[in-house]
C-alpha cells in the first residue's frame, strides 16, 4: 500500500488509472487533520506501471535525469513519461492559480534536451507582462485546459476578475520536440476541440488518448474530482497513548460511548481522561 498526501501526485496517479481511496484523520492530541490517498491496486489503465517507482522518480528528478534506485538498477531519464506529463500540468495549474490570485503574469521558459531543443515549457511568475503574441489569439475560460496547454508552448494572458477569469491563448504554440525527435508547433484549434457526443471530453481523446494534452487534462480533471472527495470525506480520530507508548486507536468521529470506553480501557486511562 502507498499513501500519498500531495494532492498533485495523487491526482496524477488517479488519472493514470490507479484506484485510490481518500482517508482523513484528525489527530486527537493536536486536532490537526491529515488527508492522504491510499493506493493498493495496479493501474486499470496502464497495468505495467509501478506507482511507488513513479512517485520516487518524480520526487528525485522529475524524470529529467537518471536515478540510481539501487546498486543494480538505474531508472532512465524519461521527460516524456506519462507521470511527468501529468505532473507538469499540475505545476502549470498551480502557477496559473498563483498568478491570477496575486495579479501577476506568466512567462514560459523552455526545458531543453542535450541538443538544445525545447522538450516542454515551465511557467514562471513575473510582475511584468510577457511580450504580446505575434499570432492571433483565442479566448478560453477553462482554467484546467489552459494549464494543460502551457507545457506545450501556449502562454496565456490572464484577464477578468476572480471567479470569471479568461485566458487569451495564441493560435500557434511555441516549438516543442516530439517523441519522434522532430520539432513541432501545435495548432490550438486542432487541440482544444471537444467531442460532439457523450460526456464533455477532448475530441483528441478518441484519436490520440496518450497525447500530452489528453494526459494533462485528465490529470487536472482527476484533481477536481479528488477535491470534492476530500471535502466530503468522513474523518477518523487518531488517538495516541498519553503515557507515551506506541499504542494507538483509530475511531470514527461519531463513535458511540461504548467505543470510547473500549479505547480508554485499551490505554488503561481513567474514564473521560482522553477527552473523546
Amino acid at each position: 500500500m502507498l499513501e500519498i498526501s500531495d494532492t498533485r501526485l495523487a491526482s496524477a496517479a488517479l488519472a493514470l488509472g490507479f484506484p485510490g481511496e481518500v482517508h482523513a484523520t484528525i489527530h486527537a492530541s493536536s486536532r490537526e487533520t491529515r488527508i492522504t490517498v491510499r493506493f493498493d491496486a495496479p493501474s486499470q489503465r496502464f497495468p505495467q506501471l509501478q506507482l511507488r517507482r513513479l512517485v520516487e522518480h518524480w520526487r528525485s528528478s522529475r524524470f529529467l535525469r537518471p536515478v540510481n534506485a539501487s546498486p543494480n538498477e538505474t531508472w532512465p531519464a524519461e521527460p516524456g513519461h506519462l507521470m511527468a506529463v501529468a505532473m507538469r500540468a499540475q505545476m502549470a495549474y498551480d502557477a496559473l492559480a498563483k498568478a491570477q490570485a496575486e495579479g501577476l503574469h506568466l512567462h514560459l521558459e523552455a526545458e531543453r534536451d542535450a541538443d538544445g531543443l525545447p522538450m516542454f515549457y515551465d511557467a514562471q511568475i513575473h510582475r511584468d507582462a510577457p511580450p504580446a503574441s505575434q499570432h492571433p489569439v483565442r479566448v478560453c475560460d477553462d482554467m484546467a485546459l489552459t494549464a494543460a496547454l502551457m507545457p506545450l508552448g501556449f502562454q496565456p494572458r490572464i484577464s477578468g476578475s476572480p471567479g470569471a477569469h479568461r485566458y487569451s491563448l495564441p493560435i500557434q504554440g511555441r516549438p516543442v520536440r516530439l517523441d519522434t525527435g522532430h520539432v513541432h508547433q501545435y495548432s490550438l484549434d486542432t487541440l482544444i476541440a471537444f467531442a460532439q457526443h457523450g460526456p464533455r471530453r477532448l475530441a483528441l481523446e478518441d484519436t490520440q488518448p496518450l497525447h500530452p494534452l489528453v494526459i494533462g487534462y485528465d490529470s487536472l480533471h482527476a484533481r477536481a474530482l479528488l477535491k470534492k472527495e476530500i471535502r466530503f470525506a468522513q474523518a477518523n480520530l487518531l488517538i495516541t497513548d498519553p503515557a507515551g507508548t506506541a499504542r494507538q486507536a483509530l475511531i470514527t468521529l461519531n463513535a458511540k460511548g461504548h467505543v470510547h470506553a473500549a479505547v480508554e480501557r485499551h490505554f488503561h486511562a481513567p474514564p473521560g481522561s482522553l477527552n473523546l
